[in-house]
């Protein structure tokens, strides 16, 4: 048996209003500066949060199952609703029982002024015009995109440019950042809910 890499988790603030049982950690691997591929490195994250559950929520480890295109989750445990995100060496992972719900994490690059024309270019293609005018840097980029993706796992879209997705898809949704761990590096977070739901107070 492979062994899973060493971490560290500790659960993160949630904001008011999100869904009522939603439990979410952050998981950061050490001692990984000699996994270099981005398939090794997903690859190690994996592993890492499927122990964690094993460990915090009781789930079968090795039982995640995360099929290209579809949300994670563990067969054991079909009505509870898994939401992943990966930025390397971090990881953010939860469950709530029967709630949609969606997280992502993006990490804060410096960017030189070629690499800031292309993410603008990203910008206007993928992001809403209300999220485009709020970019003033790159944190305001990643935190920008952290909550896009965070909306479209909640709504189970896939990423798509923003002109092609369904009018009004996200209208029913809450979006709110999350507070990472200061010294876990510079990484925006985001967590997006349905409203309408039994809300935590």
């Amino acid at each position: 048996m492979q062994a899973v890499p060493a971490y560290v988790q500790q659960p993160l603030a949630l904001p008011g209003g999100c869904p009522a049982g939603l439990q979410l950690f952050a998981l950061r691997l050490q001692f990984a500066a000699h996994i270099v591929s981005a398939q090794a490195q997903r690859h190690a994250l994996r592993q890492a949060v499927d122990h964690a559950a094993q460990a915090t929520v009781g789930l079968v480890a090795g039982a995640l199952q995360h099929p290209p295109g579809k949300a994670p989750h563990w067969p054991q445990q079909p009505d509870w609703r898994c939401s992943i995100a990966y930025a390397w060496p971090l990881a953010l992972w939860g469950v709530c029982a029967g709630h949609a719900w969606g997280v992502d994490a993006e990490v804060v690059l410096d960017l030189d002024d070629d690499l800031q024309q292309q993410y603008a270019d990203v910008a206007a293609l993928y992001l809403e015009p209300s999220a485009q005018a709020c970019i003033a840097s790159s944190a305001d980029f990643a935190a920008q995109w952290c909550a896009l993706e965070a909306q479209l796992k909640c709504a189970g879209l896939p990423l798509s440019e923003a002109a092609s997705r369904p009018r009004g898809w996200n209208t029913a949704l809450r979006t709110a950042p999350l507070e990472l761990p200061s010294d876990w590096g510079r990484y925006r977070a985001a967590l997006a809910w349905h409203g309408g739901f039994a809300i935590r107070k």
